[in-house]
């Protein structure tokens, strides 16, 4: 994505590494983490896979921001699909917005003026 958007001048600069990867349990669990208010995932287009293996009963986040642009449309219908029951998702932009059932329903309202929702 870098060298496309950026007409492959960053090309010469871009190394690969190999670096250790976790899961997000694996992760959240590693650093105590036993709550969440807001859950900002942006991974170029693996949003789905990362957002797939929250415990959404565990640390239910009140907002979860993740992009939906890179991502397929079987993907994204699946992550609607995941959030459906819990939260309304509107769309600001390349990004959906998943706004927890239990913020007030006034708030979510503004947000559904200035937004489109795509999850009711």
């Amino acid at each position: 994505h870098l060298e496309r958007h950026f007409d492959g001048k960053l090309t010469p600069y871009i190394q690969q590494l190999d670096v250790a990867g976790s899961t997000l349990p694996a992760l959240l669990d590693a650093h105590g983490v036993t709550e969440l208010d807001l859950l900002h995932i942006d991974c170029e287009g693996y949003d789905w896979e990362v957002l797939r293996q929250l415990d959404l009963e565990r640390y239910a986040p009140r907002f979860i921001l993740f992009e939906y642009h890179h991502l397929s449309e079987d993907a994204l219908a699946a992550a609607r699909e995941f959030l459906r029951e819990r939260y309304q998702v509107f769309r600001p932009g390349i990004d959906y917005l998943a706004v927890h059932r239990s913020v007030a329903s006034a708030e979510r309202a503004a947000l559904g003026r200035r937004m489109e929702t795509v999850v009711p």
